[in-house]
């Protein structure tokens, strides 16, 4: 495309020439790329998969009444931790 092509779709009065949008899934799709070896590697899907199973197993065998509300609110503090 000639630059007299693209001019037409470009907004000269913005403030950016990009949507907030476009700029996000730009940023997501870097970070993704540049990061897939460790998201992606049998062993840490492993480690969130046994982390789920095991937190999921003590939040509903956790009785619910007033006496255990302690008991919840750490476990949802240790799973934000891991």
């Amino acid at each position: 495309m000639k630059r007299a092509d693209t001019e037409q779709y470009v907004d000269n009065e913005a403030k950016w020439q990009t949507g907030f949008m476009m700029q996000y899934k730009t940023l997501v799709r870097r970070n993704f790329l540049r990061e897939k070896g460790r998201y992606m590697s049998k062993i840490y899907i492993g480690y969130l998969l046994f982390c789920s199973l095991a937190l999921g197993l003590i939040w509903f065998r956790t009785p619910r009444n007033e006496n255990t509300t302690t008991d919840r609110f750490g476990l949802v503090s240790i799973y934000a931790c891991v």
